[in-house]
């Protein structure tokens, strides 16, 4: 590489020379200066991290309340990929980051999935025990009985 023998101009502005000198004169030591400086620094870095936080907030209850609309297009049985592709082109979801945004999905189907899984499972129950009444109603049936000659007669 060939080095650049350009010499670089600093734009040099008259009249912010004497608006520089005021501010230097403003604070005389290097010190004062130095250490308004870091305060500074120091206040800005945590304005920044709350309009972070603050944006983050919004954007994840922005989300919910996307989730909140497509309720009526959630069930136990939706998974993540069948939401973005409806879902994805929206604003809110794009704010979030994928992971986030897949967990609060998450938490969102799980109650349903429990549900489904806990109204299966009565169901089951349901039908065991009216099969189970029905052989107790029946009063041929006993101990020594074998399903090949009691199944076909029920």
């Amino acid at each position: 590489m060939i080095p650049c023998k350009m010499k670089v101009r600093k734009s040099y502005d008259p009249f912010l020379e004497p608006l520089a000198s005021v501010f230097l004169q403003a604070v005389p030591s290097y010190s004062a200066r130095r250490s308004l400086f870091e305060h500074y620094v120091r206040t800005r870095a945590e304005e920044e991290r709350k309009e972070k936080r603050a944006a983050q907030k919004a954007a994840i209850e922005g989300f919910k309340q996307l989730l909140e609309e497509a309720s009526e297009d959630i069930n136990h049985k939706t998974d993540y990929k069948t939401f973005k592709k409806k879902w994805g082109n929206d604003p809110r979801f794009e704010a979030l980051d994928w992971k986030e945004r897949e967990v609060l999905f998450n938490e969102r189907i799980l109650p349903l999935k429990k549900a489904a899984g806990e109204m299966a499972q009565a169901q089951h129950r349901a039908a065991a025990s009216s099969f189970m009444s029905m052989l107790r109603e029946k009063g041929n049936i006993t101990s020594s009985s074998r399903w090949s000659r009691v199944g076909f007669i029920m």
